[in-house]
């Protein structure tokens, strides 16, 4: 039977790793112990903390149901059908992360307006993307890769027979997704889901 232990070695950089991302959180607590209690609870419920943190959270939320919608019908059609120009569909589906954020913002931002693209090649003025809308398409085009590529890796190795013997046995496509292939999906959906919630809050929060 073959051990599933990693060796020791492995442990060292996962360590160092791990002690690089407490250390920060350990001048936090430290820097907060030197606070006078009424004074920590009053900066951190005052309207206009609260506000942000409710921004914030709005913003994750409208990030990660955005990346959904693009990643799980994306990583369906370039893994589990034979579109012609899946390829080239998975290009599209990683080359965010190749690119910064800030590209993405001012593309978005270069679209819009009255000398923005659409005015000059379509001479069809578009609002330019700002506040809310405009942070979410931002942050959905760059982080959405992460959903996608962990989905697309669990319908990978998702076993076809299962599909093929509840659809044997009567059920319809729609029962098949949600009772076979979106548990399967779920471990996915998670990560994913965390990978981009902490990119979020670190980029924006």
């Amino acid at each position: 039977m073959i051990s599933r232990k990693a060796p020791l070695p492995l442990y060292i950089p996962a360590v160092i790793a791990a002690g690089g991302m407490i250390i920060p959180l350990f001048y936090l607590l430290l820097r907060s112990g030197d606070a006078q209690g009424d004074l920590l609870v009053s900066l951190i419920m005052r309207p206009h903390t609260m506000m942000l943190l409710g921004n914030t959270v709005l913003l994750a939320g409208g990030v990660l149901a955005l990346s959904l919608a693009v990643s799980l019908p994306l990583a369906w059609l370039t893994e589990r059908t034979d579109l012609s120009w899946r390829k080239g569909l998975s290009l599209l589906g990683v080359l965010p992360l190749a690119l910064p954020g800030y590209v993405a913002a001012y593309a978005l931002l270069s679209i819009g307006g009255s000398y923005g693209l659409s005015a000059r090649l379509f001479s069809l003025p578009l609002p330019r993307m700002s506040g809310y809308w405009g942070a979410t398409a931002a942050l959905t085009i760059y982080s959405f890769p992460y959903l996608y590529l962990n989905i697309r890796t669990s319908l990978a190795r998702l076993d076809p027979a299962l599909e093929e013997t509840a659809q044997s046995l009567g059920a319809g496509p729609v029962r098949i997704f949600f009772r076979i292939v979106l548990p399967h999906l779920l471990p996915a959906l998670l990560s994913g889901s965390v990978i981009i919630l902490i990119y979020v809050l670190g980029d924006f929060g």
